[in-house]
């Protein structure tokens, strides 16, 4: 049997959602910190279709584990990662917006009724380093959608050693 198989098995529910995504977050993470730890050369836009599909994955599972406020908000990070896959490059600052992304998505995963959690996440789809900033109306109806979403998901940590 193989992982396919068995994820297909498991019972999507948003705590498992959450758990699955945070463990996903942690292994962008250090792919992103290895990359941003070798020479800059040609091979890092390479790894913009990486990101791109992992983000769109990522979406994927937050839907159907009844998140799709997160899974907007990782359709919006794959939006500002697609013209650097388009152009075959994916500048330090992009790949550093990246990751303070990714950092705040694990933050929020850990407490998604947090509606400051919520906001900071939402608020890095306006780094500097990508190219269209959210307007005010588009960051609400995140923020509402987001809130919305989260009404089935368990408040307390699900991994009890992880430091908030």
């Amino acid at each position: 049997m193989n992982v396919a198989e068995i994820t297909a098995k498991l019972p999507v529910t948003p705590d498992a959602s959450r758990a699955w995504l945070r463990l996903r977050l942690q292994l962008l993470l250090a792919k992103l910190e290895f990359i941003l730890s070798q020479p800059a050369d040609g091979s890092r836009g390479s790894m913009s279709g990486y990101f791109l599909a992992s983000t769109c994955e990522m979406a994927m599972f937050a839907a159907e584990g009844g998140l799709s406020g997160f899974a907007s908000v990782c359709l919006q990070i794959a939006a500002r990662i697609e013209p650097f896959h388009r152009d075959k490059r994916l500048p330090d600052p992009a790949l550093e917006a990246l990751g303070r992304w990714l950092l705040e998505a694990d933050r929020y995963l850990r407490r998604p009724t947090s509606r400051v959690r919520g906001a900071s996440l939402i608020s890095r789809l306006n780094d500097a380093a990508w190219a269209r900033p959210l307007s005010n109306a588009e960051q609400q109806a995140l923020a509402a959608e987001m809130m919305i979403s989260c009404t089935d998901v368990t408040p307390a940590d699900t991994l009890a050693h992880t430091p908030n």
